[in-house]
């Protein structure tokens, strides 16, 4: 999991604290999809999954910042670098998978968000309310926006103790084997 600020914006957050109950709602605030993950979707919606990561590296300085995690899941390994300086970032994900199946890398924007707008398939534009614009780009494989959809259940933020509210989310579908 992961949260991303910038310039004095939240841009990708997590869903938050909805409450303690046993509900589908309060299982997918604390499920793995919810937190700006990659895993295959056939464990969409399976709110009981527990995957492990190893922090690998971390480095810094005065002008970047990276890091690096590595897991396993379903017979297949991924990895996620993380290269950050003051004006970008750069998430690299790579799966390694002698299976072919279908991945979905997830993107939970903020409420700090006013505006999503799709410039192409491979680039989508995001207005804070501060009028503040960043942009999500990908070299391979298009990126889509989603809002509060419930079925695999994406793009939702947590009111606490009352219910969760449609949020954007920019999802990016993946079929590569390798």
């Amino acid at each position: 999991s992961f949260v991303y600020y910038s310039h004095g914006n939240k841009i990708i957050t997590e869903p938050g604290f909805l409450n303690f109950s046993n509900s589908l709602e309060r299982q997918f605030t604390i499920s793995f999809q919810a937190h700006n993950s990659i895993l295959p979707t056939k464990f969409l919606d399976n709110f009981n999954l527990n995957i492990k990561c190893l922090f690998k590296s971390y480095a810094t300085d005065d002008n970047y910042y990276y890091s690096e995690l590595v897991g396993e899941i379903e017979h297949s390994q991924v990895k996620r670098e993380f290269f950050m300086s003051s004006n970008y970032l750069i998430i690299i994900d790579s799966i390694s998978t002698s299976a072919e199946q279908d991945w979905l890398r997830i993107f939970n924007l903020s409420d700090d968000v006013d505006e999503v707008s799709i410039i192409s398939e491979n680039t989508i534009k995001v207005i804070m309310k501060d009028d503040e614009i960043f942009y999500f780009t990908s070299y391979m494989n298009p990126l889509e926006k989603i809002n509060g959809q419930h079925s695999p259940r994406i793009g939702w933020l947590a009111i606490p103790q009352i219910k969760l509210d449609p949020s954007n989310a920019i999802i990016q579908k993946n079929k590569r084997n390798n």
